[in-house]
């Protein structure tokens, strides 16, 4: 067996690119339920004839973010 990786140490390797993409899974979730959330305000504010207060924020930041 010389040469081999022991399998303990493969399957924990494997255990925490798991956990890590998981994590990942769930920012990008999280960020996406914001985002559609805040999709679903300026949609409900061009409805009743409004800007979106997003919209507002949005337009305000300088293009180079400072």
């Amino acid at each position: 067996m010389r040469g081999e990786q022991p399998c303990g140490l493969v399957t924990s390797l494997l255990d925490e690119h798991l956990a890590e993409i998981d994590q990942r899974i769930a920012d990008l979730q999280a960020l996406r339920g914001t985002l559609r959330s805040a999709r679903d305000r300026a949609d409900q504010a061009a409805g009743r004839g409004e800007d979106g207060v997003i919209c507002h924020i949005i337009q305000s930041v300088p293009a180079d973010g400072h």
